[in-house]
């Protein structure tokens, strides 16, 4: 098996160095450091009263069809049979008008929000994953008089990441050492959410990096399992988080950011190997998860101005003095932290 290492821009010098926390930023280049001398919700509740169950109007598979569309909701029983495809859900109207689509599963008897989407004159939902059976779609009254409106049903040319997977109760999973093809197709705030399971046995360094075309921003961030994000990386036609370490057990990452359904995009993660003792670790974004390394062999990674690196040295023995020296390009800050509290800070 590998060995992870990063390019080293130089080798380290022995070194020992005191009890302390290390954070380093940079703005995009590789750098290296040394030492001298030293998220469960209840499910949503959805929109359609009782009546409007019973009084569903009944439609099937994919269909096309119209209405007018006021202060009332309109309810439709959709059943749909065994498929292996993905489905879309599209609502038109008048160009200047808001449009509101939902869907739920279950019964007159109990109803959950399956997905729920708006938007300025069409509202959809793309690559919907969904058992065999009866569904409800609703289109939410807008208000005022009458407006038109168009909605139709069909099975997507392509298969994409199964929805909805918008949270941690629907991640769809991601293969460890593999990848696959999505995209942000909701009209509005879609956000895609994946499962990563890690296996237990000899700890693997890992990439997970996102790719799409077009000069959109969007966001890749790992998250714990009550949904807090634990790492982020933004940008333009790609982003990635790099070096991760991750203990075993489930992860999750959210993918983010302007939706456009005509640009998908690829999310791979990579096994890189067992981990070097003289490289760091992330996530090491703050003390509590600060990489440690070895005084004698100093440590090596990658910053940027909106992810510092924090890094810990333990050290016994009776009080000398210490100095730490970081080498790289375009080095920002150097700082000695301790007790969860930053010390005095040297820019380089």
């Amino acid at each position: 098996m590998g060995v992870y290492r990063p390019h080293r821009t130089w080798p380290p010098d022995p070194a020992r160095v005191m009890s302390a926390f290390y954070p380093l930023r940079r703005l995009a280049v590789p750098i290296a450091i040394c030492t001298l001398l030293l998220s469960d919700l209840p499910p949503l509740a959805p929109s359609i009263a009782h009546g409007q169950v019973e009084a569903a109007t009944p439609v099937a598979e994919a269909f096309e069809i119209s209405g007018d569309v006021g202060d009332e909701d309109i309810v439709y029983r959709w059943d749909i049979g065994e498929s292996t495809g993905q489905w879309r859900i599209e609502l038109d109207g008048p160009p200047d008008e808001t449009m509101r689509l939902e869907l739920s599963a279950g019964n007159a008897e109990r109803l959950e929000r399956v997905d729920r989407t708006l938007g300025q004159g069409r509202a959809a939902l793309h690559d919907l994953a969904l058992d065999p059976g009866s569904w409800y779609i609703t289109v939410e009254g807008v208000g005022g008089g009458p407006v038109a409106f168009g909605l139709g049903a069909l099975l997507e040319p392509e298969r994409f990441d199964p929805e909805p997977n918008d949270d941690i109760a629907t991640a769809a999973a991601i293969e460890d050492g593999g990848g696959l093809r999505g995209r942000l197709g909701r009209t509005d705030q879609d956000e895609d959410v994946y499962r990563l399971t890690v296996p237990a046995g000899e700890p693997q360094v890992r990439d997970i990096t996102l790719q799409w075309s077009g000069e959109v921003a969007r966001r890749l961030c790992l998250r714990n399992d009550e949904g807090r994000d634990r790492k982020c990386a933004s940008g333009e036609g790609s982003s990635a988080l790099l070096g991760l370490l991750l203990d075993p057990g489930d992860h999750f990452l959210a993918v983010g950011g302007s939706e456009d359904a005509s640009l998908p995009y690829d999310l791979q993660v990579e096994r890189l190997g067992a981990p070097a003792a003289d490289v760091e670790a992330e996530p090491n974004d703050d003390v509590f998860t600060a990489s440690p390394f070895e005084a004698d062999l100093g440590t090596s990674g990658r910053s940027s101005r909106d992810d510092p690196d924090f890094h810990r040295v333990d050290i016994g023995g009776e009080p000398q003095l210490w100095s730490v020296r970081a080498t790289g390009t375009e080095l920002d800050r150097l700082s000695w932290v301790r007790g969860g509290r930053r010390g005095p800070h040297r820019d380089v």
